[in-house]
């Protein structure tokens, strides 16, 4: 079964969180992904975040090891619903 992470489950894993870490390893790494939007939620964090640099790092990472899906967003206000996170 494949799994898509949401941005939530993503930030606790950026994180550390244990509970989680262990999780993943249950199900393995290659049963799960994330999605474009995703990405961009996490990549908004991380530049208004006081550590932007150390983040997009950590976010550099994570993209290494969970592949992510392009999700076509038919509305453009989808995008700017993301800006006022």
């Amino acid at each position: 079964m494949k799994y898509l992470l949401d941005t939530n489950t993503c930030v606790y894993l950026l994180n550390g969180n244990e509970i989680l870490k262990r999780k993943v390893k249950e199900i393995g790494v290659y049963s799960l992904s994330i999605s474009n939007c995703v990405l961009a939620e996490l990549y908004f964090g991380a530049y208004n975040s006081k550590r932007f640099e150390e983040n997009l790092g950590r976010i550099d990472l994570f993209k290494k090891i969970f592949p992510f899906y392009l999700i076509v967003m038919n509305r453009l206000d989808s995008l700017e619903r993301l800006k006022r996170i």
